[in-house]
């Protein structure tokens, strides 16, 4: 079990923020879930700075969660004690809007006490840290409203304080699990790698040569220090994570039930991606059929799934030897930002308003081809309309794996 990006940092809150701005219907429920709400968000920046500064609350942008113990106490009180209110508000008397976030607010409270409580992820996966550093240096993260001044102060002080943090992260580990830390090693170098190419400093427009300067450094000092805590990762960690990191079928289940947010058993969603799968081959069969007779004059009457895959994999490993680099990909795409912009909008792939000022930018090389392209936006709590549209990397042998 790996922590993903995408599926852990935010799944509390990704339609609870709205019942912030609710001002009730009336109703004691609605009242006393909106009550809730703010106290819960007025506790959890301080406990969570990263993730405060992707949702747009830059009040603690300057820092790193500590990776102590008496945080982690600190978080889980928060948790039950407003799993506990929660349990006194009766949700079939909340207005749709609060009803949807409920149910949002308790899986997602209840998953971070199973992560932290019951499965103690923070002590035997050093996942947990390194994911969180690569958004705690994210472009987006620094790229608010907020004057460049105020902005690359912050981000000094987190550079300064990340050498301490990993050792602090060190300190706190207990037998992690072998996969975990190899794929943890392979994130703080490529972080490293990041920070070394001053990737965050050269964003900054209007700060002056000595800060730009001192930005620099402190990118510099960081690499340096990502690169011994992912060599001390490899040297003094890893020859002893025996860990058995496979959860068992009964937290397995749990953890498939606050992930995917559902009833469903892993069996049947098995069933049903399979189903998926065999119709996604289809599909790309009838995008791949005219190409392969347009080629090499190969035609099928009744091809066998055999064909299909192999007649696919033919067209796709002849894409793969003439596809373009990323840098002409990140150029083309600026190019054509605009008609992409109104194409997502008019299909309504994403909620993207006429206000969002989105720019291209190449992604990370440890995150070569996963995914292929994200959306980088501002979080739903900031002022600030840029986004950016990260294209990773193509592997090399792409259309073989």
């Amino acid at each position: 079990m790996g922590l993903s990006p995408k599926t852990s940092r935010l799944i509390i809150f990704g339609s609870l923020l709205a019942a912030i701005a609710f001002t009730g219907c009336g109703k004691s429920a609605n009242q006393e879930f909106t009550a809730l709400t703010d106290s819960f968000f007025q506790q959890w920046p301080a406990l969570h700075p990263v993730e405060a500064s992707e949702l747009g609350i830059h009040s603690h942008d300057n820092l790193l969660p500590s990776p102590s113990d008496s945080v982690f106490a600190k978080k889980t009180r928060l948790y039950r004690s407003s799993l506990n209110k929660l349990k006194d508000i009766n949700p079939r008397k909340l207005s749709t809007q609060n009803r949807i976030d409920y149910k949002q607010f308790v899986n997602g409270l209840q998953y971070r006490l199973f992560l932290s409580d019951t499965l103690r992820i923070q002590h035997w996966s050093p996942l947990v840290y390194t994911e969180l550093l690569d958004q705690a240096f994210s472009h987006p993260v620094f790229g608010s409203s907020v004057v460049d001044s105020i902005r690359a102060d912050d981000l000094l002080q987190r550079l300064d304080n990340l050498p301490r943090w990993l050792k602090q992260v060190l300190a706190i580990l207990e037998n992690p699990a072998e996969p975990h830390v190899r794929a943890a090693i392979g994130q703080a170098r490529g972080i490293a790698a990041d920070l070394e190419a001053h990737s965050l400093s050269s964003q900054f427009e209007t700060i002056t040569q000595d800060a730009l300067r001192r930005l620099g450094e402190a990118e510099s000092a960081a690499a340096i220090a990502l690169t011994d805590f992912a060599d001390d990762l490899e040297q003094q960690i890893l020859p002893s994570s025996d860990r058995n990191f496979r959860l068992g079928a009964a937290y397995y289940q749990r953890m498939f039930h606050y992930i995917l947010q559902t009833d469903w058993t892993p069996q049947m969603t098995l069933e049903r991606a399979e189903k998926q799968v065999r119709t996604l081959q289809d599909e790309m069969y009838t995008a791949a059929a005219p190409l392969a007779n347009q080629w090499w004059s190969i035609q099928y009457r009744n091809p066998s799934r055999a064909q299909k895959l192999r007649l696919i994999q033919r067209v796709l490993n002849s894409i793969d030897n003439n596809r373009q680099d990323p840098e002409q990909i990140v150029s083309y795409v600026n190019s054509q930002i605009n008609q992409l912009k109104e194409f997502v909008r008019q299909h309504k792939i994403l909620a993207i308003g006429s206000e969002l000022n989105l720019s291209v930018s190449p992604g990370s090389p440890h995150f070569a081809g996963f995914p292929l392209v994200s959306l980088r936006s501002p979080g739903p709590m900031a002022s600030e309309r840029r986004g950016v549209l990260i294209i990773q990397s193509i592997p090399g042998n792409w259309s073989r794996s």
